[in-house]
């Protein structure tokens, strides 16, 4: 009595040949002994034997492929995984594990696994991937900022850019905390001052974001105050502050005030002159004198000549003279003045 060929699955071998050979006539009492080769689990009965009937006792068994669940290697949190996007991945199938840009570690491979228990597992385990790139900052023009009038300091208010920065800052583990670690190179210790005297300053920050990475930039905060130059005077003519301390005959800042009168024995073309130093635009530290009149001359105050009797005057003309002018008033002869003299001078 004899059986037909035993059946051989796809993947699985009978691991005793020499007692159960691959023959059309197979004795009966045969007994074959089926594996499957890396990967593959058996299913059903690993034995079958020839029986006096002619026939197996069993079916001869089938090789499954092993499988690992794709659940259990997750892509990483900030990564990706690739080569294995089914729900359950055969064995032998590798996975590519790795981390965005500006994240670590490098690329990882997981491999599906197995045993001959159809135990299965991945080879490697999901990385966790963590943030090694400081934050990208859109650092913002320098700020520029003018006195206001009368000052020669200003008060800032740091949120005017540093709302912007924050904003516009990229990272991958945000927020981003923005400090002020410096000013012109001298570390910032509690409080930060808000007056700026006139000048260059030089702004240090640090951002820092949540995974600890720190980027370092500064700004330039340039304090500007405007000035008039030297009030233009008329000849004879002195200008003195009325409003601000500055010197009108050198220079004033914004705001200043300052009156023009003349010199002793001169008036004024106009009853008052004041002239107050103004901006002439925006971003233009050279302001302009600005006043009720840009005509302003110092006139020569006159004396009233009067005709001398039996006598005449040498040395002026006309009815009056200026401020400081010399006449000569004489007699004629055989005339004198009433203190005796004949001659006299006068000045105006």
């Amino acid at each position: 009595v004899t059986c037909p060929n035993p059946f051989v699955a796809a993947a699985a071998f009978i691991t005793n040949e020499e007692e159960c050979q691959k023959t059309a006539q197979v004795p009966a009492g045969t007994i074959c002994m089926y594996d499957c080769i890396e990967g593959y689990l058996v299913v059903g009965s690993p034995a079958i034997e020839c029986t006096d009937s002619g026939f197996w006792n069993e079916s001869a068994p089938r090789c499954d492929i092993l499988r690992c669940s794709g659940a259990n290697l997750p892509a990483p949190e900030n990564g990706y995984k690739s080569g294995c996007p089914h729900s359950e991945e055969a064995y032998g199938t590798e996975c590519i594990l790795g981390c965005d840009v500006g994240f670590s570690p490098m690329e990882r491979h997981g491999n599906c696994l197995g045993d001959s228990n159809g135990t299965v597992y991945w080879s490697d385990t999901t990385p966790t991937c963590e943030n090694e790139d400081p934050p990208i900052i859109v650092v913002p023009p320098d700020p520029v900022k003018f006195a206001g009038p009368l000052e020669l300091d200003v008060v800032v208010d740091y949120s005017e850019w540093e709302d912007d920065i924050i904003e516009s800052a990229i990272d991958a583990s945000p927020p981003v905390v923005l400090h002020l670690s410096s000013i012109n190179g001298v570390a910032v210790t509690g409080g930060r001052t808000t007056v700026f005297q006139e000048g260059n300053h030089v702004l240090g920050y640090t951002s820092t974001d949540q995974a600890g990475n720190e980027n370092r930039f500064s700004l330039q905060l340039t304090v500007k105050v405007i000035r008039c130059q030297a009030l233009p005077l008329p000849h004879e003519g002195v200008a003195d502050p009325v409003v601000g301390s500055d010197d009108c005959n050198v220079g004033a800042v914004l705001g200043s005030t300052c009156k023009i009168s003349c010199d002793d024995g001169f008036h004024l073309s106009s009853d008052e002159a004041y002239f107050t130093c103004m901006a002439r635009s925006a971003f233009n530290t050279l302001g302009e004198w600005v006043g009720e009149s840009s005509q302003i001359e110092c006139f020569p105050n006159q004396c009233n000549l009067t005709a001398v009797i039996n006598g005449y005057i040498s040395g002026c003309s006309g009815v009056t003279v200026d401020f400081d002018t010399t006449c000569q008033f004489i007699c004629q002869e055989g005339y004198k003045d009433e203190d005796g003299r004949k001659r006299q001078r006068g000045d105006a």
